[in-house]
């Protein structure tokens, strides 16, 4: 009965704990944190985003999680895989994703794309010795 105890207590401890990490939002180390330092504006560029003068092409992703919003609404996002309703495991694309007018994107926000939607490539964003790809949701 004593060890059944335990178990109980050590049960309830473990879920507390998970249940106050999945609320911590920082960075954890094993997560790489990307400052958006360059964004795209109205016929601008800014530090670290090249755009192109025509797209080069789609960006293979289906369903996106938006990590990190810009003052301006561009937003850094990775591209994930549904496993059930609330399960996504994160892929290797990370990618700098521009809103249409008046879109606004939220933090952890899941985008999918549809089958006549694309990530159109129009530009490059370096940061931290990485690129990614800047895309934009267009139709097909």
């Amino acid at each position: 009965m004593r060890n059944f105890l335990w178990f109980i207590i050590g049960l309830l401890c473990g879920v507390l704990v998970m249940m106050m990490r999945e609320g911590d939002s920082a960075p954890k180390e094993s997560e790489e944190a990307v400052e958006v330092v360059g964004v795209v504006e109205e016929n601008k560029q800014l530090p670290g985003v090249t755009m192109f003068e025509t797209p080069q092409g789609n960006v293979p992703v289906k369903v996106l999680r938006i990590e990190q919003i810009s003052e301006s609404g561009a937003a850094i996002a990775t591209e994930v895989e549904n496993f059930g309703t609330s399960t996504y495991i994160e892929r290797d694309i990370k990618v700098l994703l521009l809103p249409k007018e008046g879109e606004n994107f939220y933090s952890k926000q899941i985008i999918q794309l549809s089958s006549n939607q694309q990530a159109l490539r129009v530009g490059e964003y370096k940061s931290g010795g990485r690129i990614y790809p800047v895309v934009r949701i267009t139709r097909k």
